[in-house]
């Protein structure tokens, strides 16, 4: 009764004052108020800086969403976000075991790219490019940057780099694409091109790397004479997820208690730094789970 005439009241609630009143309510009409529970411990979640705080609101908002009826609308997406809410906090506070499990349990659900990246940052590769393939191709033929990359990536570090350059491959393809036609994306074009040549160098495929770096030189000669025809914005993250992974290889062997930079870029559970010969980065396309320096 209390918690019903709080929420009947003529003042302004706070989200701290709404999330006590749901957890009375969610327990005799969970249809009703076990989706506004799970809002609220989430919007609080997303305003604590305390990481012990943030996990134990996630955690409870992932409970609350997993008791919601499989019929209830809107519980799929609750589940997700309250699923990305718990993992990223858990892997804040280096509980990299029980994060993974979440990350498991998103894949289970058709949502794999997260643990991707996990597996990825424990060196395991060749598992994260199947998880790569599957999300890549369930969004074909809209796939972008963010799903080829780290595919390509992921490919490469399991030794796979003629599948790796066919990945790349068809991101160039896309790139020029839109370059001819909308008339952007032209440094993100020499950027692709550049990391593309050093992928066959690696290999020793001397005379692709050279057209590689051909092309981007006449690109580069384009941008210098008239300029991009239409201005790109933003496009610091695509340059600085390249650039980590460009030094990739220099990182030292990853595991699960030693995770290693995947394939870029950035996360709100860890920031690292670039130095010659050990590059970290943060990267904000696909959000690894945590890096170390």
């Amino acid at each position: 009764m209390r918690a019903r005439v709080l929420l009947l009241g003529s003042g302004r609630l706070w989200p701290e004052d709404l999330v006590g009143a749901y957890r009375v309510l969610a327990e005799v009409s969970p249809r009703v108020y076990g989706p506004k529970l799970v809002d609220t411990l989430l919007t609080l979640c997303y305003q604590s800086r305390d990481p012990k705080v943030k996990v134990e609101l996630a955690a409870e908002a992932y409970r609350a969403a997993r008791r919601m009826e499989a019929v209830e609308p809107g519980r799929a997406e609750r589940l997700r976000r309250a699923s990305d809410a718990y993992q990223t906090s858990l892997f804040a506070l280096g509980r990299r075991a029980e994060g993974r499990a979440v990350c498991e349990e998103l894949a289970e659900a058709g949502r794999s790219e997260r643990l991707a990246t996990v597996l990825a940052e424990e060196g395991r590769f060749g598992e994260a490019a199947q998880l790569n393939e599957v999300a890549a191709r369930k969004r074909s033929p809209d796939r972008s940057f963010w799903d080829l990359v780290p595919w390509a990536a992921n490919l490469e570090g399991a030794g796979q780099h003629d599948a790796a350059s066919g990945v790349f491959r068809e991101l160039l393809a896309e790139t020029r694409r839109e370059a001819v036609e909308e008339g952007t994306g032209l440094p993100v074009l020499v950027w692709e091109l550049v990391h593309f040549a050093r992928m066959r160098e690696t290999v020793g495929d001397g005379a692709s790397a050279a057209a590689a770096r051909r092309e981007a030189l006449e690109v580069l000669e384009g941008l210098a004479t008239t300029g991009e025809p239409r201005k790109s914005s933003s496009l610091l993250e695509w340059w600085k997820t390249l650039f980590v992974l460009s030094g990739r290889a220099a990182e030292p062997a990853a595991g699960p208690e030693s995770p290693m930079p995947p394939s870029g870029a950035g996360s709100a559970s860890a920031r690292s730094s670039a130095t010659a010969t050990t590059t970290t980065c943060s990267r904000s396309g696909w959000c690894p789970a945590s890096t170390r320096a």
